[in-house]
């Protein structure tokens, strides 16, 4: 990659392709703002200050340029991949049990008023526990248990 190159915002050069360049006849002692521009990078600054008689090295790392329109397109895939899975995932749970053929409790069911084990009406005493239910037990239409 070729990018050009800018000391103090004038025009310096270009790199080599390996994006290399050798800047001369800069005053020591003095700080300069290097820039480098290339297409399709985000442009880069850097600033150097030269010494008398030292060489200086300075590596600039360009980033790419992500495009507007490549961002808004990745934005609307996320967006549209959700929006599908969530209708999938929608379409999923009402082909479920439908409501007519879900299991009911049943209405007469009785439950022992001490241990709460299910119990019939004929029942004079729990079977599970011995508890008395002639006088204690109460029948509800809804299928509660009576503790």
């Amino acid at each position: 990659m070729k990018a050009q190159v800018y000391v103090d915002g004038q025009y310096r050069g270009e790199t080599d392709s390996a994006g290399m360049m050798t800047i001369r006849d800069l005053e020591a002692d003095k700080v300069y703002m290097i820039r480098a521009e290339a297409e399709k990078y985000n442009p880069e600054e850097r600033t150097v200050k030269i010494e008398k008689n030292v060489t200086e090295y300075l590596t600039i790392q360009m980033e790419k340029n992500i495009d507007l329109i490549y961002l808004l397109g990745g934005f609307l895939f996320i967006f549209l991949l959700l929006v599908l899975l969530i209708l999938k995932f929608k379409s999923k749970s009402k082909k479920s049990t439908p409501k007519s053929a879900r299991p009911r409790a049943n209405p007469t069911q009785m439950y022992c008023p001490h241990c709460g084990n299910k119990i019939e009406k004929t029942w004079d005493s729990c079977l599970y526990c011995g508890a008395d239910l002639r006088d204690h037990t109460k029948i509800y239409d809804d299928g509660t248990r009576v503790y």
